[in-house]
């Protein structure tokens, strides 16, 4: 999708196209809407670094994340950072807060800034939205989310096998009282560790009492 086809969807010259994008106050508000319309019913994305990248691509490498006060997301924002730099890669974080239409402007930014690769850590991902990523070609790596497609891969817990291990540790040291804390009960990831607690608790019933909090 070009700025030319918004230009022409929305009756208008490119330059005022690129004026809206700029967000600049000289295009009156009825052709803002207009232009703006037609961005929307394009799906277009500006390119944000056409001026300065010939090949499409930065040398920028993306990571959304859902939350980056968690040790874990920011942990792995380190190594990736980490080992950006070692191949001359800057990387740029965008933070969802388990929002999905904060997951889903994210997104859209990555996709405008070109970035050379994404990495989507989070616990909340739209069928669609994946498939919008697949239509950029931008490669993509998800953690726990999705399925492995062209130029896009996935890294999964066995989070069934990890909590039986935990409880059966707990259980052989002579714990009887078991709880469960979870957060975002809704998230797929939060769902499985929850279900794999309670079938791995039911194990040792009814010589052991368990409760979850999610």
């Amino acid at each position: 999708m070009s700025l030319e086809e918004v230009a022409k969807r929305a009756g208008v010259s490119t330059a005022t196209v690129s004026r809206v994008l700029n967000n600049l106050d000289i295009v009156r508000p009825a052709t803002r809407a207009r232009v703006l319309k037609a961005i929307a019913e394009l799906n277009y994305q500006p390119n944000l670094h056409a001026r300065t990248l010939a090949g499409g691509r930065s040398n920028t490498i993306g990571m959304i994340a859902s939350n980056l006060e968690n040790p874990f997301f920011f942990d792995v924002f380190r190594s990736l950072e980490a080992q950006a730099r070692q191949h001359g890669y800057e990387v740029v974080v965008a933070h969802t807060d388990y929002d999905p239409e904060r997951l889903v402007r994210s997104v859209r930014l990555m996709i405008g800034r070109r970035v050379a690769g994404l990495a989507v850590v989070v616990s909340e991902m739209d069928s669609a939205l994946m498939k919008e990523l697949q239509a950029s070609k931008t490669p993509c790596v998800f953690y726990d989310v999705g399925k492995p497609q062209e130029r896009m891969t996935n890294i999964r817990v066995n989070y069934r096998r990890g909590i039986e291990r935990l409880v059966e540790y707990l259980h052989d040291l002579g714990h009887c009282r078991f709880a469960f804390v979870g957060h975002h009960s809704t998230l797929g990831p939060t769902s499985e560790r929850e279900t794999a607690f309670l079938a791995s608790v039911k194990k040792f019933a009814p010589a052991v009492e368990w409760r979850t909090e999610a």
